[in-house]
């Protein structure tokens, strides 16, 4: 039984840590739904996470206070994001593609619209991550 319960208490535990740890399928359209949820909750740091080229502390902490005085200032100013739909992507992923482009259809607390092309691209790793 004490052998059960730790197995069990290791499962969980490795559980919270792969959700925490980019619970997001590993696709452009799973990253893309990643980064508005981290725009939607007001979550800088899973966004900046999401983001090609942000490797070193000091860049992910410069970029967090960006998002956060950028992106969420504007954001809240338009009432906050009411609700999202991921698109099609722009053009058909290849299989063996490291690039592409998701179509994201945005709705704001204010009744505004806009729909907007986030580009991805593949780091060293196979990672999805949002570029510039």
């Amino acid at each position: 039984m004490k052998k059960l319960f730790s197995t069990l208490a290791v499962a969980l535990v490795a559980l919270i840590a792969f959700t925490a740890c980019g619970g997001h399928e590993n696709s452009p359209q799973g990253v893309a739904k990643a980064a508005m949820e981290a725009l939607k909750s007001g979550d800088a740091e899973a966004y900046a996470e999401l983001l090609y080229g942000i490797e070193e502390s000091r860049d992910r902490d410069q970029t967090v206070a960006l998002i956060k005085e950028k992106a969420f200032k504007q954001i809240e100013a338009w009432d906050g994001i009411e609700s999202y739909e991921i698109l099609e992507p722009s053009e058909p992923i290849a299989a063996d593609a490291d690039k592409a482009k998701i179509k994201v259809e945005v709705v704001y607390g204010n009744g505004q619209k806009s729909t907007k092309t986030m580009r991805l691209k593949k780091d060293d790793n196979g990672n999805w991550k949002i570029r510039n």
